[in-house]
């Protein structure tokens, strides 16, 4: 346990300011109108669901600090990510764990890279992690022993994981059919668990429409899901498939495997292998839809793209462990390394000759691999290492199965191992790339800006805007299209460096803004006037010398 806190400590520790313009941002303008604050912020994208914002919330009433609320969001994340090492310890005690045993394997779990490093960044992967788990270990209670309260709870824990994440509705599709599956021997306990889901998943969803309506400009979310199916082949479909099943296998060193094998056997018998099944089908089917790598321009990331399921991997993983420790069956041990084998062959041939070898770096949607991934290849548009990869995927699997054999060996080494792995990806790749060492300032932009100047973003900017929402804090800002809104009545727009639209308005650009792809542009009329007079305006000739510098 104490190996984990450090871990999430240490990864945390330089989160200090947003990287994604889409998910943290909107994650911090949710918290602000749950607390009450005006809705000033129009973000553009898709929303998220509202549930590590309500936890935010209250940060606002302490501070109007964007930053502070983004750092004190990062903390509350991790600790949702240490609290689910408790209930994760109670579901491999349902699997012959002894309680010492079971909290520390809980705890490798929380310390691999497909867990930990999520705390790199202000999403709500921990706090959706602790709701699937709550989740399983509620229903394997109900299962159990079925009463009112183990049905209310689990009703709670499912409206929880939809509230928690978008990707809870595939949970929640589970819990439903799983319930039906108790209705012969717990009929009424099984109707309460699945009416409480049902209501409160329904709830989650009319809460995150509400907020979304307040701090999205148009979301896209539903449509954009379900409508990427179109040009999906079947080869895609597979490809897909085999591409984020490989990952769960290298992500958690075949542990993974072990653990599937498990609840395929015993499907029928156990209440608790169905359900935990039923929710790896679901999941896994509506990641396939919401990946959709064959209607993206070219992501390496979106064939093998494992966060949409790391949370299942990780619970498949947790059996494993105490599977390979309790029971050393050298078939079992077999078998899992020739999954391994068939599934990175499947990898190789199949889906790794689809991964594209150029658009965006994006580690973040594939944290359980990306310790394996080469960046340089990638930057110098090569395809990725996937022999080597591979080989790693099935290296691992064997020194895991092999190392089983010595009961007091493996688990540490997969705890030692696994936060070593984490801390050394976050330092030496995480914090280096994302620039995560260096200080920023949410309002130096702003406060460069003259005193009561109007200011106005262009929508032409996309999500470039949701950070400068960020920057902008409590300033009430409005957001325009340049190309056809009127333009009277603001003194500064901030827009892209070459701008037809203002130029034609006379507008020139505000000098100390105007290294960036985002510049300001200052209107004619008193401001403009100012800092013309102070020298301070550039004409847009002159600002298409400059090099840019972000």
């Amino acid at each position: 346990m104490a190996i984990a806190i450090l871990t999430y400590i240490l990864v945390a520790w330089n989160a200090r300011y947003p990287v994604v313009a889409l998910d943290e941002i909107v994650m911090v303008g949710n918290s602000r109108v749950l607390a009450g604050l005006p809705a000033t912020w129009h973000l553009i994208g898709a929303g998220f669901m509202p549930g590590l914002a309500v936890l935010m919330a209250p940060a606002w009433w302490l501070t109007d600090d964007p930053v502070t609320v983004y750092r004190m969001g990062i903390g509350v994340s991790a600790v949702m990510g240490l609290l689910a090492i408790w209930p994760l310890s109670r579901i491999a005690i349902r699997f012959g764990a002894s309680r010492n045993l079971s909290v520390i394997v809980a705890s490798l779990v929380a310390v691999a890279p497909a867990r930990s490093l999520f705390g790199d960044f202000l999403f709500a992967e921990h706090l959706y992690f602790l709701m699937t788990v709550c989740v399983i270990l509620s229903g394997a209670r109900l299962a159990e022993r079925p009463d009112v309260a183990r049905a209310l709870v689990f009703g709670v824990a499912v409206g929880g994981a939809v509230l928690a994440h978008g990707r809870g509705a595939g949970l929640a599709l589970a819990g439903g059919i799983w319930c039906l599956t108790l209705l012969r021997r717990a009929r009424w306990h099984a109707v309460i668990a699945a009416s409480t889901a049902l209501v409160l998943s329904f709830g989650a969803f009319l809460m995150y429409r509400w907020v979304t309506s307040l701090v999205i400009q148009d979301d896209p979310r539903v449509s954009s899901t379900f409508g990427q199916t179109a040009g999906a082949t079947i080869h895609s479909v597979v490809a897909v498939l085999i591409g984020q099943t490989w990952y769960s296998v290298l992500a958690w060193a075949g542990t993974s495997i072990v653990g599937a094998m498990w609840v395929a056997r015993h499907l029928r018998a156990s209440p608790l292998a169905r359900l935990i099944g039923l929710a790896v089908v679901a999941s896994l089917a509506l990641s396939i839809v919401q990946s959709a790598p064959w209607s993206e321009t070219p992501r390496f990331d979106l064939w093998f793209y494992g966060r949409y399921n790391d949370n299942l991997w990780a619970v498949l993983a947790t059996l494993g462990v105490v599977i390979t420790v309790r029971l050393r069956w050298p078939l079992v041990s077999v078998l899992t390394v020739a999954v391994a084998a068939a599934t990175s062959g499947l990898m190789l041939w199949v889906t790794a000759p689809l991964v594209g070898a150029t658009g965006r770096w994006a580690e973040m949607h594939v944290l359980g691999v990306a310790p394996w991934l080469s960046i340089d290849d990638f930057l110098e548009g090569r395809p990725q290492p996937w022999v080597s990869i591979m080989a790693w995927t099935v290296g691992l699997t064997f020194l895991t199965v092999v190392t089983a054999w010595w009961r007091g060996l493996v688990v540490p080494m997969l705890l030692i191992g696994g936060a070593a792995l984490s801390l050394w990806y976050d330092t030496l790749h995480i914090d280096i790339i994302l620039a995560r060492t260096q200080s920023a300032d949410a309002a130096t932009p702003f406060e460069q800006l003259p005193d009561g100047a109007q200011v106005a973003f262009d929508s032409a900017l996309q999500q470039r805007v949701n950070m400068l929402y960020f920057q902008a804090g409590s300033r009430p800002v409005a957001l325009l299209d340049v190309g056809s809104d009127p333009l009277h009545g603001y003194d500064i727009i901030f827009s892209r460096r070459v701008s037809p639209a203002l130029e034609s308005a006379g507008a020139e650009v505000f000098a100390p803004l105007s290294q960036g792809v985002t510049v300001a542009w200052v209107l004619p009329g008193r401001v403009f006037d100012e800092l013309e007079r102070s020298g301070d305006l550039l004409t847009a000739q002159e600002v298409a010398g400059n090099p840019i510098t972000d």
